[in-house]
């Protein structure tokens, strides 16, 4: 199946540079090769040496803890969440046919909950005295 995706214009800079140093010459030969010049055959193999040799991963966290490549898709969705994006334009950004499928991917932190709902209920109520009574957040 193919997918539309929205890029950055740093992004296509970025591919553009990237097409100069690789043997791209045609569509669909490979821009990101592997190492003998053929097709990467799990991306996930990739960025979980990198995230080890980085220190994200470092081996002895519970598999839930671990950073994936897959954890880019949760933290995309619950971004966009975060920051009031229709459910349905994020269901069309991740490429999901359904809203439904699109809402299993966003993770709310609490506090960041918390949070705005304490602005939220500031700004409704900015011409009134008030005292701080926020309470402590988690970290």
């Amino acid at each position: 199946t193919s997918r539309k995706f929205y890029l950055t214009k740093a992004v296509v800079q970025m591919f553009q540079e990237r097409l100069t140093l690789s043997s791209y010459t045609k569509p669909g030969d490979l821009v990101f090769p592997n190492r003998n010049g053929g097709k990467v055959a799990e991306m996930g193999d990739v960025f979980a040496r990198c995230f080890k040799r980085i220190g994200l991963n470092k081996g002895d966290e519970p598999a839930q803890d671990k950073v994936v490549f897959h954890t880019f898709r949760h933290t995309f969705a619950t971004w966009h969440a975060q920051h009031s994006t229709p459910m349905s334009v994020l269901a069309e950004l991740m490429g999901h046919s359904i809203t439904k499928t699109t809402e299993r991917y966003i993770q709310y932190a609490p506090k960041t909950v918390i949070r705005d709902a304490i602005g939220f209920y500031a700004g409704m109520h900015e011409d009134q005295a008030s005292i701080d009574v926020t309470p402590a957040l988690p970290e």
